[in-house]
């Protein structure tokens, strides 16, 4: 369950992963929310979580519709292409064509050392050493660290890598895309 909370100063994504919890959470209903884990853009309400009820929180319209849109984002204005390219850079934006062809950015197979590792939603970003000694970060779908780890959904995984890592890893990097580095395959050396 994906929910979104605000208060006066600020609004946040909340990602249940404890479904234990979900009978707590009401729209509209203000909660005290305890032992949550932070990611870069959202909580994670897991079974070390807490909800209890609280007094009312008291929220503009304004800041209510910001949290709202965490969940259901504004549509993107239809475009076409030509007025498209010329929009400013990181406009949201929605356009229909046919796509003619497509070509796969060849991978680069790397042998890595995960050190450390920052979760996203639904990724992780891991913090590598690569043969050389440079540090980079990759991005890796969180299933594919939970499944090369060999971890239970029901696992705390900030606590389960931190147990096993430094790690040496074979990984498929596919380069250049717009969030950077991305991992599409990787084992255990």
């Amino acid at each position: 369950m994906t929910m979104s909370m605000a208060e006066s100063t600020g609004i946040k994504k909340a990602v249940l992963y404890d479904v234990s919890l979900a009978d707590k959470i009401e729209e509209g209903k203000s909660i005290l929310l305890t032992n949550y884990t932070v990611s870069i853009d959202s909580v994670m309400v897991n079974t070390k979580s807490k909800v209890a009820n609280t007094s009312e929180v008291m929220v503009d319209r304004e800041r209510e519709r910001q949290a709202r849109e965490l969940i259901y984002p504004p549509t993107s204005p239809f475009v076409n292409i030509k007025e498209a390219l010329a929009m400013p850079v990181g406009s949201m934006l929605l356009t229909k064509g046919l796509i003619v062809e497509t070509e796969e950015a060849p991978a680069e197979i790397e042998m890595l050392t995960v050190e450390g590792f920052t979760l996203q939603e639904e990724d992780v970003l891991l913090v590598c050493t690569d043969e050389s000694g440079d540090i980079k970060d990759y991005l890796c779908a969180r299933y594919l660290v939970e499944a090369l780890f060999i971890l239970d959904e029901e696992e705390d995984i900030t606590i389960s890598m931190s147990n096993i890592l430094p790690a040496s890893v074979r990984v498929e990097i596919v380069p250049g895309t717009s969030e950077g580095s991305r991992i599409n395959n990787i084992s255990l050396v």
